[in-house]
């Protein structure tokens, strides 16, 4: 059986198996792998986060895996704001992803192998986009 939109196996896990992996694997196993081109898992799913509302990305990788989870595991090219700048874009046309509090180091605080930031979904309201509502959908970003 083939993904949707990959040319990789799906892998099913048996019931009551859930992919739950810490941070430290996050970055070192998975996030390390897709920088240098190496094949990841069918439930780590290659999307654009900040071309879909939440709920259209919960809904594309459950029908890609094939089950119903609360988690999702996504790779997304990071946006930047301005063509020359290192400020994220992190906007997705309704709404945008808000960061909330400093980075949290990943491995040992002196020596790191990497950051982990969690943001905020907030939704514009349609009758004035300068006004927003924060929304309970977060994001770790690795």
């Amino acid at each position: 059986e083939q993904t949707m939109n990959q040319n990789r196996k799906t892998f099913v896990f048996p019931p009551g198996y859930r992919f739950n992996p810490t941070d430290k694997e996050l970055v070192l196993s998975y996030l390390t792998n897709k920088v240098n081109g190496m094949p990841l898992p069918t439930h780590i799913i290659d999307a654009n986060v900040y071309q879909h509302h939440p709920d259209d990305l919960l809904k594309i990788c459950n029908e890609q895996n094939g089950k119903r989870e609360k988690a999702m595991y996504l790779f997304t090219q990071r946006d930047r704001k301005y063509a020359n700048g290192t400020r994220p874009n992190r906007s997705t046309g309704n709404g945008f992803w808000k960061a909330t509090g400093a980075d949290k180091p990943i491995g040992h605080e002196r020596n790191p192998i990497g950051y982990k930031k969690v943001l905020v979904y907030y939704e514009r309201d349609s009758m004035n986009p300068t006004k927003s509502t924060k929304t309970n959908w977060i994001m770790h970003e690795y």
